[in-house]
């Protein structure tokens, strides 16, 4: 969260972004989930999309490198890459939430 500080330029505004990716999180993962299981590619592609931008605003690079595997894969249709780019993702997920659960209850 420090590297964002730095380049917004402003905490308040840095913990407004937080707050808020640490609200859609539970919600962008269950969107995908509920995809997966319906076999919507539009919908993986819509919400992997949309985590990956979160993923890419706190600098989780790993996390948002999977999601934007994810998103393409969804878009190839390739259930296949879907399946294993959600299966590593998971974990890479789990390892951001507890050091955004951190910064948030430091700030």
């Amino acid at each position: 969260m420090a590297r964002t500080e730095r380049e917004l330029g402003d905490g308040a505004l840095v913990l407004n972004l937080a707050t808020q990716f640490h609200e859609q999180l539970d919600g962008q993962t269950s969107a995908i989930e509920v995809a997966l299981a319906s076999r919507d590619a539009k919908a993986v592609v819509r919400h992997a999309h949309t985590l990956k931008g979160l993923l890419a605003m706190f600098h989780a690079e790993p996390a948002r490198a999977l999601a934007a595997a994810l998103e393409q894969a969804a878009k190839a249709e390739d259930w296949s890459a879907i399946e294993l780019c959600w299966d590593a993702l998971q974990p890479e997920l789990e390892r951001v939430k507890p050091a955004l659960d951190a910064a948030l209850a430091g700030a």
